[in-house]
């Protein structure tokens, strides 16, 4: 359950490796938004309070994260809901929103340990190899490399995408935005009048004011 709310988590975030490792946020920076007539939130409110080029927590970033309803399984909201019950089981209300796995399970004991960056990378390895196919050539920098041609291909403000994620004049990051709305041209260029990228049938980038 962990591992997969991770997953989940570094794709909506666009996040580097290090976002829920070595600078992981708190339990207690996650708040819940209004509840739905299921009983779920809305969204999550996910502070950000330390990344890598800010590790002095000089700068703070408040990500908004909403429900996915069409795929209630890659939905951000719904698994952070399941895994923190399940913290709260344990007794955990403050600490690293994923602690430290020791042989397979998770370490509860206080105080809660971060996990480290090698071995978030090993099992998102592990997941990629057992997909197969394609994925069998992929990283974790694979993440936040598809997270951004996907929100360029909605046409997500640059600013979103970025944040405190990605240098603000890498070239690789601008690389990748002109990728997805190449994709999303040729795509359209396919298809019927009045349609729309594919792309919002499963990843959809909601603006806020």
């Amino acid at each position: 359950m962990m591992v997969w709310t991770m997953f989940i988590l570094a794709h909506v975030c666009i996040a580097r490796a290090s976002l829920f490792t070595e600078f992981c946020p708190g339990v207690e920076d996650v708040k819940l938004g209004d509840l739905d007539t299921d009983g779920f939130p809305r969204w999550i409110v996910l502070r950000l309070k330390r990344w890598k080029g800010n590790e002095d927590g000089k700068r703070q970033q408040t990500l908004h994260l909403v429900r996915n309803k069409m795929h209630p399984e890659y939905c951000p909201v719904v698994n952070t809901v399941f895994w923190m019950k399940i913290l709260a089981e344990h007794g955990i209300h403050c600490g690293p929103l994923f602690p430290f796995i020791n042989n397979g399970h998770t370490t509860f004991a206080q105080p809660l340990e971060y996990i480290k960056n090698e071995q978030w990378e090993k099992w998102v390895g592990q997941l990629f190899v057992y997909v197969g196919g394609e994925l069998l050539e992929c990283t974790f920098h694979s993440i936040p490399r598809s997270a951004v041609k996907w929100a360029a291909r909605c046409s997500a403000p640059q600013f979103d995408m970025q944040g405190g994620r990605w240098v603000r004049n890498s070239e690789a990051f601008q690389l990748y935005i002109r990728d997805g709305i190449l994709k999303s041209k040729e795509l359209l260029a396919h298809l019927g009048a009045g349609d729309v990228d594919p792309i919002f049938k499963f990843w959809v980038w909601v603006p806020t004011v």
